[in-house]
Order: structure tokens, then C-alpha cells, then sequence
């Protein structure tokens, strides 16, 4: 297990952690523990959470996300880097733009666990 946790670190040929799980971490066992900031695309999460409800008898999803990342505190114009993909990008950050970014963080946690109820993943 630890080998397969190893391989998934970092950048892995711009490939998002979703779909790398499916190709390495995806075997009979009775429980899956998945530790992400979970926040790639929904519908990444919807696929990977029905796959591993499939092959596994228990998943428990932990999500991990910075202060940063629930509560920006920055404005002006910032230079921001992907961790996965490693591109940057110059944004301008508003009042208005971080009070958007929470609602659609907001939405997105939201839907994530009704993904995790419906697929039994706690």
C-alpha cells in the first residue's frame, strides 16, 4: 500500500488524482481511505467514488484543505501556480471575486458529500 501511495505524489504527467487512483489503488480490500483536498472537477469525483463503492467493502473520504483555501486573504494582482500541473497564472483578486470563489466552494463541498453519501464513502 505504501508503494502505491508513493507513486501518487505529486505531478504525475499532468494526470488529476482521480484518475490516477482508478489505474493503481483500485483493489479488492475491505477499505479505501482516501485523503485529497477534493477539489478536482465533481464529475471526476462522482466516477472515482461508484468505482471504489464497487471494489471496496468500507471508503472513508478525508478532506484536507488549507486556510488559504477556505479563506483567501489576499487582493491585488497575484501570481497563482498549480501544484498538479505546475502552470502559472497572473490573477487579479477582488472582494467581489473571493466572495464568488467561497460560494462556489461552498457549492462544490456540497455536492461533494452528497457524492460520498450516495456512494457510501464517510
Amino acid at each position: 500500500m505504501f508503494r502505491d501511495i508513493s507513486e501518487l505524489s505529486g505531478t504525475i504527467d499532468g494526470e488529476p488524482f482521480t484518475s490516477k487512483c482508478k489505474k493503481t489503488l483500485l483493489k479488492n480490500c475491505d477499505l479505501a481511505i482516501v485523503i485529497s483536498d477534493g477539489l478536482e472537477p465533481i464529475e471526476n469525483w462522482g466516477e472515482f467514488f461508484k468505482r471504489l463503492a464497487d471494489a471496496h467493502k468500507a471508503v472513508r473520504f478525508i478532506q484536507i484543505l488549507a486556510r488559504k483555501e477556505l479563506a483567501p486573504d489576499f487582493t491585488g494582482v497575484i501570481s497563482i501556480v498549480d501544484s498538479e500541473t505546475e502552470q502559472e497564472l497572473n490573477v487579479t483578486i477582488t472582494e467581489k471575486l473571493t466572495a464568488m470563489y467561497h460560494e462556489r466552494l461552498l457549492l462544490h463541498n456540497e455536492k461533494l458529500f452528497w457524492l460520498c453519501r450516495k456512494y457510501g464513502c464517510y
